[in-house]
């Protein structure tokens, strides 16, 4: 990991896209928001067991992610993945406010800077990953 980013997870094997990476549970559930926290409703944020507590942010994530039965969510590959890649999600598939990060540091082409969250990057949200985003989030429209 690095300091700016945090300790992140890589692949072992390599991935189809559309293939379940892993999936996590939640391990405590709060109406607050926190640091490692990820929204999976309106009123709810989640810590979710390891790996998925060291997900790392980019705005060209390599996996989406699909609601559980425990609690939490299955983490998708969005592309083929190969071995020693970084599996990272975009913050703004579940979080619909700003985040814990002021800033984005992911460098990718596509990066939005301050600008993470569902609220504010919608539109790219939905084209970018399809279904693979939280499901609370679908139906969201702002109010005019």
């Amino acid at each position: 990991g690095t300091e700016e980013k945090g300790y992140g997870i890589f692949t072992r094997k390599p991935f189809a896209k559309d293939e379940m990476v892993f999936s996590a549970r939640a391990l405590w559930k709060s109406p607050r928001r926190t640091s490692h926290s990820l929204q999976t409703n309106w009123e709810e944020h989640i810590i979710m067991d390891a790996p998925a507590i060291f997900l790392n942010h980019s705005c060209e994530a390599t996996v989406g992610l699909l609601p559980n039965e425990q609690g939490a969510y299955d983490f998708v590959a969005l592309r083929p993945l190969e071995v020693g890649e970084e599996i990272v999600i975009d913050y703004g598939m579940a979080e619909f406010k700003p985040t814990a990060i002021e800033k984005c540091l992911c460098g990718t082409p596509a990066c939005r800077g301050t600008k993470i969250n569902f609220e504010d990057s919608r539109e790219v949200i939905r084209a970018k990953y399809g279904k693979y985003y939280a499901p609370y989030l679908h139906e969201w429209k702002p109010s005019e």
